[in-house]
């Protein structure tokens, strides 16, 4: 029998739990990526649908492939079985994920502690959305991960709204049409508050989309939305850099 890792025994245990949608995935890999960095032992969730995606398109889990204190688990998303590759529908993943995971992933946080291959959980971060992972967390006695620390402005446009705010990374201003969930709120601030988009609207029509496109490539206003979108993109770059309030405030929330 190998020896045992006391150290890594002792790490802090983190399970990473996003929403199965890439929009979703991708930020919270990142998240998962600094909190390894700072010497966390990570369990990243999936659900077995998305990791076929994953490992098909040989994407995010080549970065920490053969680490042992970053390692993937998953359970059923409790929809019907699909290759397809692709978003599953949302409401009905929704629905599904509410009624059928907590079970699946409470029996894996419990396998998790239970086998003695690494540290005790201690901690699960939990996309909004994805309220079976705090009741799993709950039950079981485990902290849940905090909100993400936001600059100090930044946090006072979204207080009491329930907003979860997208990163703006690329410094691009958005034309919204909106669908479901918070992409009603996600497009009023977009619009109003942070003045980076234009709205399309819900009978959309070809000449419209056209209008808009010319109006955000060319006109006067496109050229005031693609201003503001630089400002909060280099907000967000200054916070996130080391040394920026975010970094900081994350290393003292974690140390």
């Amino acid at each position: 029998m190998g020896s045992i890792d006391v150290a890594g025994l002792n790490k802090l245990h983190a399970v990473c739990v996003p929403y199965p949608a890439q929009g979703h995935v991708k930020p919270m890999m990142l998240l998962a990526n600094l909190l390894h960095s700072r010497g966390f032992h990570i369990i990243f969730f999936n659900t077995e649908f998305n990791h076929r995606r994953l490992v098909r398109s040989k994407g995010s889990d080549l970065a920490v492939e053969g680490l042992v204190d970053f390692r993937f688990e998953t359970i059923p998303d409790g929809l019907p079985p699909s290759d397809k590759d692709a978003t599953q529908d949302v409401p009905a993943l929704c629905d599904s994920t509410r009624k059928t995971c907590l079970g699946p992933f409470k029996e894996l946080l419990v396998k998790l502690n239970s086998s003695g291959e690494g540290p005790q959980v201690n901690c699960v971060v939990t996309d909004g959305v994805m309220g079976f992972g705090r009741d799993a967390a709950k039950e079981l006695g485990i902290p849940e991960g905090d909100s993400v620390l936001l600059p100090d402005d930044f946090i006072e446009e979204i207080k009491d709204r329930g907003c979860i705010a997208s990163c703006i990374a690329e410094g691009v201003p958005v034309i919204c049409w909106l669908f479901f969930a918070e992409q009603q709120t996600n497009c009023h601030f977009a619009c109003t508050n942070w003045e980076i988009g234009m709205e399309v609207n819900n009978d959309v029509k070809r000449d419209e989309i056209e209008e808009l496109v010319k109006e955000m490539l060319e006109g006067e206003k496109g050229i005031k939305l693609r201003e503001k979108a630089k400002q909060w993109k280099n907000k967000a770059v200054e916070a996130t850099s080391i040394g920026g309030s975010s970094y900081n405030n994350f290393v003292k929330k974690y140390y």
